[in-house]
């Protein structure tokens, strides 16, 4: 039977940022994570996740046709990972507006 070989530490380390970074690079989630910065920079945690709620319920609802077809009713699912992106990005934005004493 051959020998399992075992993976170092730092191994295991680039695997896991390779995986947050496809995560971020699939649906423009790095928008999401600027906006939310933004909006949290300037506006706090809760207009951020209201902002992302709204972006994604509009993504939900309009499929993107003109014609009034509705996105739930062909398949289109609300993102939460979309959501929690934008989330994290207004979370950072609040906490460095925090730092600096904005608020």
């Amino acid at each position: 039977m051959p020998k399992r070989r075992r993976h170092s530490s730092i191994y295991k380390l680039t695997m896991d940022i390779s995986k947050c970074y496809k995560w971020l690079l699939e649906s423009n989630r790095t928008k999401h994570l600027a906006v939310g910065f933004i909006i949290g920079f300037t506006f706090g945690y809760n207009a951020a996740i209201a902002a992302g709620a709204a972006a994604e319920f509009k993504d939900w609802t309009y499929s993107g046709y003109k014609g009034g077809k509705f996105g739930f009713m062909y398949g289109n699912g609300f993102d939460w990972l979309d959501l929690a992106a934008t989330a994290l990005g207004g979370l950072a934005g609040h906490i460095t507006s925090s730092i600096i004493g904005l608020r």
